[in-house]
């Protein structure tokens, strides 16, 4: 298992439905929702590869459910999915430095949706939660509610580019904004020197 975060990874929504005309909801109905969605974002972005699919926001008649509706009885039902994909090149580069060294890679997982399901309850993520990670080069947001993924975005603006702009608007030295920016982003996240190895080679 392979856990990163490339920054051209993609979020993307969007609504499947289904009329059931008085039938039962069985486990096919919400197969087929998915594989209906997934083959329409393989069509539309053959270039990439799906990391993750989250469903979420069952919807019965106009009536909400928070898991799967299963062997209930509607008319219409409907529910939402974020698909996370990635550039296939750039799994395929990753897959190839593993396999030169004979390792099989079974999975690619998102390390913010890792990072969020270990570090948060199961109650938190229900009731919805924004989690920012901030990076050297990057910072990425991402959005849970009702306990599944629902956005995400990573872009390539990180603390480097910020202690830059510090050190060019204050008139300071890169190693004194990098002291500012890592003094106050450590209160938030347990003392951690993200300049650390800048440190080390400066």
């Amino acid at each position: 298992i392979v856990i990163f975060e490339p920054i051209e990874t993609n979020s993307i929504r969007m609504s499947k439905s289904k009329v059931i005309a008085g039938a039962k909801i069985s486990f096919d109905d919400v197969s087929y929702l998915i594989t209906d969605a997934k083959l329409q974002i393989q069509q539309s972005q053959q270039n990439d590869f799906i990391v993750h699919i989250f469903n979420y926001n069952y919807n019965v008649d106009g009536k909400k459910f928070l898991n799967e509706p299963i062997d209930i009885y509607g008319n219409f039902f409907s529910h939402e999915l974020t698909f996370l994909t990635i550039p296939r090149n750039i799994l395929k580069n990753i897959n190839e430095i593993f396999v030169n060294a004979d390792v099989e890679v079974k999975k690619f997982i998102l390390s913010s949706y890792a990072y969020s399901v270990t570090k948060f309850d199961k109650d938190t993520l229900e009731k919805g939660i924004s989690l920012i990670s901030f990076d050297k080069n990057k910072t990425s947001v991402t959005v849970f509610k009702n306990s599944a993924l629902i956005h995400h975005k990573t872009i390539p603006i990180g603390l480097h580019h910020l202690a830059k702009d510090i050190s060019r608007v204050c008139s300071i030295s890169k190693s004194e904004s990098k002291n500012i920016v890592n003094n106050y982003i450590t209160k938030f996240f347990d003392n951690i020197n993200f300049f650390e190895e800048d440190s080390k080679n400066e």
